[in-house]
């Protein structure tokens, strides 16, 4: 199937389209340290003001601001300051070019501070977790 498809040479291809793409979208962005990968694997290298626990957090800030535009990505496991790209190989180019718009906008509007974005994903949590709970005891009524 891979090599029916080509699906190796497609990843090579839309890798390099993703790849410009993000380097686009992001590497003139003052929190932006480094934008690297191969393939459809990619890494998006965050550099936190002062080091320590905004270090930590603000991969995490950046993931809020693309799932706010419905992009879901995540941090690395070992490096939070890095977040993620891997697209699936099934992905078209209009995918990728939603998702470096999304993380433009989400580098726009976020770098107003990190503080406040976090805020607004507390509070967006919260009224999740209410919704949640309303509707499972309403539903539960019936």
């Amino acid at each position: 199937m891979i090599e029916r498809d080509g699906l190796a040479s497609r990843a090579a291809d839309l890798g390099a389209y993703l790849g410009e793409r993000l380097r686009g979208a992001a590497a003139s962005h003052p929190l932006v340290k480094d934008i690297r990968g191969r393939g459809l694997l990619w890494g998006i290298e965050l550099a936190a003001p002062g080091g320590g626990v905004a270090a930590d957090l603000v991969g995490g800030w950046l993931s809020v601001g693309l799932i706010d535009r419905r992009v879901v990505t995540q941090v690395a496991v070992h490096a939070p300051a890095v977040v993620r790209a891997e697209p699936p190989l099934t992905i078209e180019r209009a995918d990728v070019d939603r998702f470096a718009e999304a993380l433009s906008g989400a580098l726009a509007e976020h770098s107003t501070g990190v503080l406040s974005t976090f805020a607004r994903a507390a509070k967006r949590m919260a009224i999740h977790k209410v919704s949640g709970l309303l509707g499972g005891l309403l539903g539960g009524a019936s």
